[in-house]
Formats: C-alpha cells, sequence, structure tokens
C-alpha cells in the first residue's frame, strides 16, 4: 500500500503528521543547540536541568509550548514559525527533509541581512545587533485608514509588508491577506 493510499486513513495521517512535526521540531532543536552541551544549552535558556533539554530533542516528545519554542528562538537569534500546512506540502517537505535543510542560521550569519547588517545608518552611526530598531509594518497596496489597527488594516484586504525604517529597507517579500 502506498502512502498515498494509507493517508485515506484519517488515524493514520494525524499520527504521521503529528510524527513529523515532532521529529522536525526535535531536530532543530538539537541543531539550534550545536556544540553546546544539553547543560550549557539549558542554562542559556534558564531551564533547570539538562535532562528537559533531552526531553525537547527526542522525536518522541510532543509536550512543549510555543511560549519554550519561541524563548528557544530568541536566545539563538532566530524565529519559531508556527504554520498550519496541507498534507501534501508536509509530504513535499517531508520529502526533502535533511540537517541541512532544518538548520537555522542565526540573525549574524544570515546572509540576506549581511548587506544590511553592514550598512551605514542614514545617521553615519554603524549598525549593531544591540541597537533598537524602527522595525514594523508598512502599507504596501489598499487604503489607509487613520487609526486603524493592523488587524483592521489586514481585514480590509490590504497588502502589507515587513519595513525596517532606520535604514530604509523592505525584505523582497510581501504578505496578502
Amino acid at each position: 500500500m502506498s502512502l498515498k493510499e494509507e493517508f485515506l486513513d484519517k488515524d493514520y495521517r494525524r499520527a504521521y503528521a503529528e510524527s513529523f512535526a515532532n521529529t522536525v521540531i526535535a531536530t532543530q532543536i538539537r541543531l539550534l543547540r550545536g556544540r553546546m552541551t544539553q547543560k550549557e544549552f539549558a542554562d542559556l535558556l534558564g531551564i533547570k536541568n539538562q535532562s528537559r533539554v533531552s526531553a525537547m530533542e527526542d522525536e518522541n516528545y510532543s509536550r512543549w509550548s510555543t511560549n519554550t519554542l519561541k524563548r528557544i528562538a530568541a536566545k539563538k537569534d532566530v524565529v519559531f514559525l508556527g504554520r498550519f500546512v496541507s498534507f501534501a506540502e508536509m509530504l513535499d517537505w517531508s520529502r526533502r527533509m535533511s540537517e541541512e535543510t532544518l538548520a537555522v542560521r542565526p540573525f549574524a550569519e544570515d546572509s540576506a541581512f549581511a548587506r544590511v547588517a553592514a550598512a551605514p545608518r542614514r545617521d553615519g552611526a554603524s549598525t549593531t545587533s544591540t541597537e533598537s530598531r524602527t522595525v514594523g509594518l508598512r502599507l504596501v497596496k489598499g487604503l489607509s485608514t487613520p487609526g486603524a489597527t493592523r488587524a483592521q488594516v489586514v481585514a480590509a484586504g490590504n497588502v502589507i509588508e515587513p519595513y525596517d525604517a532606520d535604514l530604509n529597507v523592505t525584505p523582497r517579500v510581501s504578505y496578502r491577506f
């Protein structure tokens, strides 16, 4: 029986999806730890003991919270992005999955920001990762309503994109809502 045929069974596809998600998260946590010991990683995260890190790196573990995953991301200077996908997309991703595709570079090593991080600011000061930045979303297409919240702008079907006002930089991606 092919995997596609096995997916006709709802219980099977749910179990497969859960196992896949657990494997991805556990593997990424292990890769984010890198050469640190589990104890060092636990200390970095503010976790009391190494056994919790060991559990999170186990593919059979599934009790992590989004807050914990966001804290790991913040400490490693990456982004945790929880996302809903179709089963077809999950299978496509699973075919391409490897340690290389799951590895995440921290901001300081992210090639997409190398030029931006090295660029001088408009005021002539150098840019470092410790400076506070004016980063937000800006309206690309649609109607701007003074005083509208982000949710109201999005609900109106507008297109918004990330924007760094300090460097006048817009990433090459925009989002249609």
